[in-house]
């Protein structure tokens, strides 16, 4: 929140990214979250973030919604920012080793970070491109 508050300027007209919890398991793209009232990530960002899925189709990467809380892209969303946020899940579509004992370094998955920083390295590109504003 404070950083967002501190770089508000220069966040109006960024797109913002945030990476939560993809130590392991398969990467999603939330579509929103929150408890009661969601809150939406930008289509924009979500539609390029499904057409780079679509290039990966070994991956399983797919839509999910944060309906338990909320992640570190709320304080971004709630500013207006054009925000996206990529989280991984288990085969029980829950956070893998999330807040438990075994939520070690030991315990991250190198694969799930490798796909995690093709990922977001081609929907930079993109949006280098533009492709996010389509």
């Amino acid at each position: 929140r404070r950083f967002v508050e501190a770089h508000l300027d220069a966040l109006r007209d960024a797109d913002v990214l945030v990476l939560d919890n993809i130590g392991a398991g398969d990467l999603r793209h939330l579509t929103a979250e929150g408890i009661i009232l969601p809150l939406r990530m930008d289509p924009g960002l979500l539609g390029l973030a499904r057409r780079i899925g679509r290039r990966h189709p070994d991956w399983n990467v797919r839509d999910s919604v944060c309906n338990l809380g909320y992640t570190d892209a709320t304080p971004a969303i709630l500013a207006g920012c054009r925000t996206l946020a990529l989280w991984a899940e288990g085969p029980d579509g829950f956070l893998v080793n999330y807040h438990w004992p075994t939520d070690t370094f030991e315990n991250i998955d190198p694969e799930t970070l490798r796909r995690a920083a093709v990922f977001v390295l081609e929907m930079l590109q993109a949006i280098d491109r533009g492709e996010d504003r389509t």
